[in-house]
C-alpha cells in the first residue's frame, strides 16, 4: 500500500444503512440471512457483525438494507484489508443475552442518518513553509498525506499535529512525527468532535472546552496504544523513518479506518517498512490496531504512559492462546485531575511479557510473520454519561475481555449458496469436490514445508491436520479419477519427505501422537506408488510408537508434555496408522495394541449414564482440568468424542478381515457409541459443541463433530457393523450439514462453517465449560474440511446400498 499526497477531499465511506425504517423498495424475500447468536449472559449493545460480502452472495459496495425483525440496523461497506474494494459489510446489532436474532439482507437503498464515527486528517493550505513552520492559511480535510521532509512535531501544517478517529465517546489523535504518541481526546458529552478541535491552534484543547479536552500528557512516553520496537528493555519509537503517511479508508458512519504507513523505520536493529490501521466502531470507545511489518518484526512493544496516579492492573495470562488478556491502569491521571482509565488488550497467543521502561507500561508483543493485532482505549471521568471508579473500570475491562474472546455465534444462508446447491442436487460426491477444489484455490502450498500456514498462523510442519487433508483429498481424487487432486496432495507430503525417507520437522524424540496421523497418507502413497521413501518415512512413525511413553493401563501418552494422559483425540491420531502398519508387517502383538486402547478409552473414559465419553483421562490425576478422584475431564467435548468414532470406524474397516471374536469389541462398542449419540443429536440433525448441554448459553452446533459422526454412522453402515437404522440417520444429518454448514460465495467458493479451530487442555486450557465456549469458530478449518470431504464417498456408498 503506497500512499501519495491528497488534497482534494475527505474520503467518504459508502453508506448502506441506518437506525430508521425509511428505505425504500425493500426486496420481498431477502438476499440472505443471519442467525446471530449471543453466547453471553449479557446484552451486548452494537455489536459489529463483520461478514465477507461474497459470502452473502453479494456484489461489493451492492446497495442493501439489513433488518432484524422490523428494525432496520445500521450498517456499511468496508475496505477492511486496505485493497481498494469494499468487500466486506458490518452490521451493528443489538444482542440480548443469550439470544438468537434473525438479521436478514435486502437489496434496498436506505435513508443516510448520522454518523456516529469519524476519521479525518486535516492540513493547511493558503499559506507557505518557513523552514519547519508553515506559516499562514487554513486547514482543510485531505484524504491521504505524506508528510513533507521538513515537518516535524509543532510545525503548524497538521491540525492537532496528526491524523484523529473517534467514536461518539471518545477520540484519539496519533502524532504524525518523530514521537508517533497516541493521545486521547475526553469528551464531555456523546458526540463527534473532531472536526472543532484545533482549528484556533495547538494551545485551544489543551484547556477546556463544552466539547471536552485532551486529557492525557503523553510527555516522553509512546501514548496510549503507542507502538514501537522492544530494544534493550526500552521501548524504540517510529522516529527513524525516510517517509510516513496516513490515508483516510473510512470515515464512517458506523466504522472508521485510518491507514498508515511508515518506510524504511530504522528499529536500531533493523530496517523494516510498517503498515498500521487503526479502525473505530459506533458505540464503542475501543480502537482496533492491527500492524504489519516486512521484514517481518518477531516482537513489537505496545504501551501505556507511566502516571505516579496510574495504579496498573494486569490480566489473567495462564489462559487458552485464543483468548484475550489485557494491561490496564487508572487513577486520577487526566491533565485536568480527573480519573482516567487506559487499557491495552492483547491475545495470549501474541504475548510474550509484560515489561516497563522510563516512560511507558509495556505489552511486549510475539509475531512468527511480523504481524500484530491489540486494541487500546480510555475512559475520563469528565464524561457527563459515566461515573467512573476503578470497580466500574475493571468490569468494562473484563466485560470487554469476554466480548473479544467469545464472538457471536454466525451462521450465514443466502439466496445465491442456495441456487449453487440446489445446482449440485444430491451428488455428495459433487460437494466434496467443490470442497476440496475450492480449498486448493485459497490455500494452495499453504500447507508445504516451509510456507507458512494462514489458518494456524505459523510455519507449516509435519502435523496431523496436514496429513488428515491431504489424506481427504487425495483419496477423494482418487474415487472420482482426478489427478489434479492426487497430485496436489501427494506434492504437499512429497516436500516432507526427502528421497532418503526422512521427514522434515519431525522429531521423534517429542513423542508427539498427533504426529502419527499423517503416516496414514504415507501408506496409501507407498501402496499407490511403491516408492520406497513412504515406506521409510512411515517405518520412523512405526518406531516411534515403539519407543513411544505408556500409560500403565497400556494406552500411549497424549504427548511427552502430556504424560500420563489419554484424549480421544491420540486414538484416531495413532490406532487406525498402527493398525494397517500391523496388517503390513503381520504384527499381531500391535493389532492388540490397537484393540487394548480402544478398550481402555473405554473402560476408563466412558460415562455409564449417558454413553458419551470425556474428552481426556489422567491417570496420574495430576493435571489441573482432571477430576482428583477419576481423573477424568469434565465435558463431554464434540469433537474429542467425533475423533474417537472415526478411529473406531476406520480401525474395523482396516481390520475387517481379521477374526470376528478379535473384531467383536470394537463392533460392540460402534453399536453403543452409535445409539448413544443419537439421542444428543440436535432437533435439526446435527451436534453440539459440549454434546450434552445443548440448551446452555454459548452452546452451539458445532460442523466437525458433526462431520465425524456422520462418517461414523455412514462408513459403520457401509462395512457392514452398524444396520441400516443408523445409515438413514447418517444420511439425514448428512442433509442437515449441507443446509446449515456449506456455504457457497458469489465467487462459487465452497466453504465448510462452524467448525471449533481448536480445544486441548492444559497450559491455560482448564477444561471448563466456558473454555470449549472460548475457542474460535472457524471456516474451512481442516479439522472439519478434511472429515467432510471423506464423506462424500461414503454418503454415496451408503445411498447405493439403501435405495
Amino acid at each position: 500500500m503506497k500512499i501519495k499526497a491528497c488534497l482534494f477531499g475527505v474520503c467518504v465511506a459508502l453508506l448502506v444503512g441506518c437506525q430508521s425504517d425509511q428505505a425504500t423498495h425493500l426486496g420481498t424475500l431477502p438476499l440472505a440471512t443471519l442467525t446471530v447468536v449471543n453466547p453471553s449472559a449479557f446484552d451486548r449493545s452494537d455489536e459489529a457483525i463483520v461478514i465477507n460480502g461474497a459470502q452473502l452472495g453479494l456484489e461489493d459496495g451492492q446497495a442493501i438494507t439489513v433488518k432484524d425483525q422490523d428494525k432496520v440496523l445500521e450498517s456499511q461497506w468496508i475496505d477492511r484489508d486496505s485493497n481498494g474494494s469494499l468487500e466486506s459489510l458490518i452490521v451493528l446489532a443489538q444482542l440480548k443475552a443469550g439470544a438468537e436474532h434473525s438479521l436478514q439482507v435486502f437489496g434496498a437503498a436506505p435513508t443516510a442518518t448520522p454518523a456516529r464515527v469519524s476519521a479525518e486528517v486535516s492540513v493547511k493550505e493558503g499559506g507557505q513553509w518557513q523552514g519547519q513552520k508553515y506559516v499562514g492559511g487554513e486547514f482543510k480535510p485531505v484524504e491521504a498525506l505524506v508528510t513533507p521532509p521538513q515537518y516535524t512535531d509543532h510545525s503548524e501544517y497538521i491540525r492537532y499535529e496528526g491524523p484523529g478517529i473517534e467514536s461518539e465517546l471518545v477520540g484519539y489523535r496519533l502524532y504524525l512525527d518523530w514521537r508517533n504518541g497516541l493521545d486521547v481526546f475526553g469528551k464531555t458529552q456523546p458526540k463527534l468532535v473532531l472536526d472543532q478541535v484545533g482549528l484556533d491552534g495547538y494551545q485551544s484543547y489543551h484547556e477546556p472546552a463544552d466539547w471536552g479536552m485532551d486529557v492525557l500528557k503523553v510527555g516522553q512516553s509512546a501514548g496510549l496504544g503507542g507502538f514501537g520496537a522492544w530494544q534493550n528493555n526500552e521501548v524504540e519509537r517510529l522516529s527513524k523513518v525516510s517517509s510516513r503517511g496516513v490515508k483516510v479508508n473510512a470515515g464512517g458512519p458506523v466504522y472508521a479506518q485510518l491507514d498508515l504507513q511508515y518506510e524504511q523505520w530504522d528499529t536500531g536493529t533493523s530496517v523494516t517498512d510498517l503498515e498500521a490501521q487503526l479502525s473505530m466502531i459506533a458505540g464503542s470507545r475501543w480502537v482496533e490496531a492491527r500492524v504489519k511489518s516486512d521484514p517481518h518484526l518477531r516482537e513489537l512493544a505496545v504501551t501505556i504512559p507511566k502516571h505516579p496516579n496510574g495504579k496498573v492492573f494486569f490480566g489473567n495470562t495462564d489462559i487458552t492462546g485464543h483468548a484475550w488478556s489485557y494491561l490496564a491502569t487508572f487513577g486520577p491521571q487526566a491533565v485536568s485531575g480527573e480519573p482516567l482509565g487506559h487499557a491495552v488488550f492483547f491475545k495470549r497467543r501474541q504475548f510474550r511479557e509484560f515489561s516497563e521502561d522510563e516512560h511507558n507500561n509495556v505489552v511486549v508483543m510475539k509475531s512468527n510473520a511480523g504481524d500484530f493485532r491489540y486494541f487500546f482505549g480510555a475512559t475520563w471521568g469528565g464524561e457527563s454519561q459515566s461515573n467512573w471508579t476503578e470497580q466500574s473500570f475493571l468490569e468494562a475491562i473484563e466485560r470487554q475481555v469476554k466480548r473479544l474472546t467469545m464472538l457471536p455465534r454466525v451462521e450465514i444462508d443466502s439466496a445465491y449458496s442456495q441456487q449453487q446447491k440446489k445446482a449440485l442436487g444430491q451428488s455428495s460426491v459433487a460437494f466434496s469436490t467443490q470442497a476440496a477444489e475450492s480449498e486448493i484455490r485459497r490455500h494452495d502450498q499453504e500447507l508445504a514445508f516451509g510456507a507458512y500456514d494462514s489458518m494456524r498462523l505459523r510455519e507449516a510442519n509435519w502435523e496431523y491436520t496436514m496429513g488428515l487433508l491431504t489424506q481427504a483429498i487425495y483419496e477423494h481424487g482418487a474415487h472420482i479419477s482426478d489427478p489434479e487432486l492426487q497430485q496436489w496432495a501427494q506434492g504437499i507430503v512429497d516436500s516432507y519427505i526427502t528421497e532418503e525417507g526422512d521427514i522434515r520437522t519431525y522429531r521423534l524424540e517429542e513423542f508427539n501422537i498427533d504426529r502419527i496421523n499423517s503416516g496414514k497418507i504415507l501408506l496409501r502413497l507407498y501402496e499407490d506408488t511403491g516408492e520406497e521413501k513412504y515406506w521409510i518415512a512411515a517405518g520412523h512413525l512405526r518406531e516411534q510408537l515403539r519407543q513411544h511413553p505408556k500409560l500403565e493401563a497400556g494406552p500411549y501418552w497424549h504427548k511427552k508434555r502430556y504424560p500420563f494422559q489419554l484424549w480421544l483425540d491420540g486414538v484416531y491420531m495413532a490406532m487406525p496408522f498402527l493398525a494397517e502398519y500391523a496388517l503390513m508387517t503381520q504384527d499381531d502383538a500391535a493389532i492388540e495394541q490397537v484393540i487394548h486402547e480402544f478398550e481402555v478409552a473405554r473402560q476408563f473414559m466412558r460415562d455409564a449414564e449417558s454413553g458419551l465419553y470425556y474428552h481426556a483421562w489422567d491417570e496420574a490425576r495430576e493435571q489441573g482440568w482432571a477430576d482428583p478422584v477419576t481423573g477424568l475431564s469434565s465435558y463431554f467435548w464434540g469433537r474429542g468424542m467425533g475423533w474417537y468414532a472415526m478411529a473406531l470406524a476406520d480401525t474395523l474397516a482396516i481390520l475387517q478381515g481379521e477374526p470376528e471374536e478379535r473384531l467383536e469389541p470394537l463392533k460392540a462398542m460402534a453399536v453403543e457409541f452409535a445409539t448413544d449419540i443419537l439421542k444428543y443429536r440436535s432437533a435439526r440433525g446435527l451436534w453440539f459443541q459440549i454434546l450434552d448441554r445443548g440448551e446452555q448459553i454459548g452452546n452451539y452446533e458445532e460442523s466437525s463433530v458433526t462431520a465425524m459422526f456422520t462418517y461414523f454412522l455412514a462408513k459403520g453402515a457401509n462395512i457392514g457393523v452398524l444396520s441400516d437404522t443408523f445409515g438413514d440417520a447418517a444420511l439425514a444429518s448428512y442433509a442437515a450439514m449441507l443446509e446449515h454448514f456449506v456455504l457457497v460465495d458469489k465467487h462459487e467458493q465452497h466453504h465448510f462453517t462452524q467448525v471449533c479451530h481448536v480445544g486441548g487442555l492444559g497450559y491455560g486450557r482448564d477444561g471448563s465449560y466456558a473454555y470449549y465456549m472460548s475457542e474460535p469458530i472457524m471456516d474451512n478449518d481442516p479439522k472439519g474440511l478434511g472429515p467432510y470431504i471423506m464423506l462424500g464417498q461414503q454418503i454415496e456408498s451408503l445411498r447405493a446400498s439403501l435405495h
